[in-house]
């Protein structure tokens, strides 16, 4: 019989590490694409916490678990006992690519026996633990671990590896992007995962004022078939369903497609679905769509071009696209100190020049609209407030609702207490203890499809 579990315990610990291999499976989102199983063997297991593994990840011929995880983080690791009394193990989760230059790589790769050939850590939140007899599996003994992949790592050197990764790790067998990953946090979905709950309690209805006017800007109305990418809780979403719209939403987060599935079924909105998609290769036909939507999501892309391209190939010619990006962080001088502050206080983990700008002027969003296609390229800008009782609420929701610093309170996590009294201390000093107002501006770009 098999049992779940709340946690890992120490019991259990003990006997994950005793056993000589594990397998690890992944799948994708389509359902006509392949499921990956692969078997992993050598010390290169670690359990990191009572819900918290890694393991480490060497080249090999094939980058199906990356490049799953890196569309939908999930993943299985399952454990057989060979020796002794009969047990398997289940670890079902949301895994994490780390690679070198992450900056979470030297500290979790120091866990792990030196290995030449390493490319990732893997990182998993376990969501579920669970064990059953393991009767049916067979007793074998180990003899001893292969030195075949370390010995032909060595011979190829850092520049070999490199080659190789771009030859044979780039994409999946279904043709999803493995190597290289994006570096940026906010262009992979686990970073967005950790802000879902704070994105729908507190900054949904902050934007519903941007997405009411891209919904004004497309004309959307009853009847009319709309399309958001980066969906993220379903601002948008929700304003076009109230108009009669019928709504695909997609995001590239597993949770917050889960929390807006939620909120769809509770509201029972007719003719709304959500789906996780990578909105670089949007699973719809060509002019699918009479509006769609990227409200704040399109400026993370790592392949900007592609995804406005992608908005062009699904919408019906003469149907509009609008998307939303931030004017440049000058004119947002409490989150552009923020940021400054995080800094100079966790310096290894925020770059040290500010990001280049991105979609934050009219110029910029006119021309890639252009570029990707779009005809009658128009912008117009729009201010919202966000307001904080005190400078301690302000910097108390930043773990909530900003991405970026959530992902460095959860790398820095043994440091993250004291970096926020400091960070809260720097604010003070600036703009004092009482209450905050952000005002927040926006560009809006819409475009037609020819």
């Amino acid at each position: 019989m098999g049992n779940l579990r709340s946690h890992i315990d120490g019991d259990l610990a003990e006997w994950i590490g005793a056993q000589r291999m594990f397998f690890v499976a992944t799948a994708p989102l389509s359902a006509d694409a392949h499921v990956n199983c692969s078997p992993k063997g050598g010390d290169a297991f670690r359990v990191l916490g009572e819900l918290e593994v890694a393991y480490q990840d060497v080249h090999g011929s094939g980058a199906e678990t990356v490049a799953h995880l890196r569309e939908n983080c999930r993943i299985l690791i399952m454990f057989c006992a060979f020796e002794g009394g009969p047990k398997i193990v289940r670890l079902h989760g949301r895994g994490e690519v780390i690679v070198p230059g992450h900056p979470r790589f030297e500290s979790l790769a120091t866990l792990f026996p030196p290995h030449p050939g390493t490319r990732s850590i893997i990182r998993i939140d376990v969501e579920r633990v669970s064990d059953s007899c393991g009767f049916g599996v067979p007793k074998m003994s180990f003899v001893e671990d292969r030195d075949t992949l370390q010995k032909w790592a060595q011979g190829q050197g850092d520049s070999g590896l490199a080659a190789y990764r771009q030859k044979k790790n780039a994409k999946s067998i279904d043709g999803l992007p493995a190597f290289p990953l994006p570096m940026s946090p906010l262009a992979l979905p686990a970073t967005w995962d950790r802000v879902s709950e704070g994105y729908d309690a507190e900054v949904r209805p902050v934007f519903a004022a941007f997405s009411e006017s891209a919904l004004n800007l497309a004309n959307v109305g009853a009847g009319m078939k709309v399309l958001d990418v980066a969906a993220g809780p379903g601002t948008l979403v929700e304003l076009a369903a109230e108009r009669g719209a019928q709504v695909n939403a997609i995001d590239f987060s597993p949770r917050m497609i889960q929390r807006l599935r939620e909120r769809i079924r509770a509201a029972e909105w007719p003719g709304v679905e959500a789906l996780v998609a990578d909105g670089m290769a949007l699973p719809f036909d060509a002019a699918a769509f009479d509006a769609v939507f990227s409200m704040f999501g399109l400026m993370f892309f790592s392949d900007r071009h592609k995804g406005l391209s992608e908005l062009r190939r699904v919408l019906r010619p003469g149907c509009k696209a609008v998307i939303s990006s931030w004017v440049p962080m000058s004119q947002l001088p409490l989150f552009a100190t923020t940021m400054t502050l995080l800094g100079e206080i966790l310096p290894d983990l925020l770059p040290s020049k500010p990001l280049p700008p991105v979609l934050n002027d009219a110029t910029s969003c006119r021309r890639e609209f252009e570029e990707a296609g779009f005809q009658n390229v128009q912008t117009a800008e729009q201010s919202v407030t966000f307001d904080a009782a005190t400078m301690d609420d302000f910097v108390d929701s930043l773990r909530r609702t900003n991405a970026m610093v959530a992902h460095v309170a959860e790398v820095a996590a043994d440091r993250w207490i004291d970096a926020e009294r400091q960070l809260g201390e720097g604010l003070i000093r600036q703009f004092g203890a009482g209450p905050q107002s952000m005002t927040m501006t926006a560009i809006l770009t819409v475009g037609t499809a020819p």
